[in-house]
């Protein structure tokens, strides 16, 4: 399953019925991990794992009616993916590497 099969899912999650919500997130628990989440999504553009950043927020943040085990997966997804994507600032890279903010441009 790849990216677009998650997103597809983590909409799913929105569902009214009961059925659909907890049949969703055993798809997600049972056919992703971690790792393989992360691997799919670096091979997107970085508007995609925004996206999924986005979208696992808003899931967490409106308290959706999820069991224990899928808000856990998500919040160690999400907590990843804003580490990572910590290490990837475009200013913080730029300075290390002598970029537009380096002292010598600014006389």
């Amino acid at each position: 399953m790849g990216t677009h099969t998650l997103r597809t899912l983590l909409i799913g999650l929105h569902d009214e019925n009961i059925n659909v919500r907890r049949t969703v997130e055993k798809e997600i628990l049972e056919k992703f991990t971690l790792q393989n989440i992360l691997e799919s999504f670096t091979l997107e553009r970085g508007s995609h794992r925004m996206s999924l950043k986005i979208a696992i927020r808003d899931i967490l943040e409106k308290e959706l009616p999820i069991n224990i085990a899928t808000k856990n997966f998500f919040t160690l997804l999400l907590n990843t993916l804003e580490k990572e994507s910590d290490n990837y600032l475009p200013g913080k890279n730029m300075n290390s590497m002598g970029g537009i903010n380096d002292q010598s441009f600014q006389k």
